[in-house]
């Protein structure tokens, strides 16, 4: 089973990402959550067992205090092996293709629905 962290600073989104999709189904389980990607770093840094480190990263790319494409520019540096999807309210070409060049692996606009996330993963 893949390790999933979903970073999402909108409370109701993340939780509905998290609870309202069956991702045991998927082959993923939800290992945690952050608001940022401060707290994801946190999480990451603090994590003391390979079970604590995520396979899978959701993230948003606008969030408070560090955003999705700084998050991924530091996991590109220090865990290049998480891979990476992005949630994004913006269709701008440039924030896609700067995920990209982070290396996304996927682009999902919002409002996504359920069936989308679920081809995606």
């Amino acid at each position: 089973m893949y390790r999933l962290m979903v970073v999402e600073d909108e409370t109701i989104i993340r939780r509905g990402i998290v609870k309202g999709i069956r991702w045991e189904e998927l082959g993923f389980q939800v290992i945690a959550e952050a608001a940022n990607g401060k707290n994801a770093l946190k999480h990451l840094d603090h994590a003391q067992l390979s079970e604590e480190i995520p396979d899978v990263m959701l993230v948003d790319i606008q969030m408070p205090v560090m955003n999705g494409l700084s998050l991924m520019k530091e996991l590109q540096r220090f865990y290049p092996f998480i891979r990476i999807v992005v949630l994004s309210g913006y269709s701008d070409f440039d924030y896609a293709q700067q995920a990209m060049g982070f290396g996304a692996m996927g682009y999902l606009l919002k409002p996504t629905q359920k069936a989308e996330i679920t081809k995606t993963f």
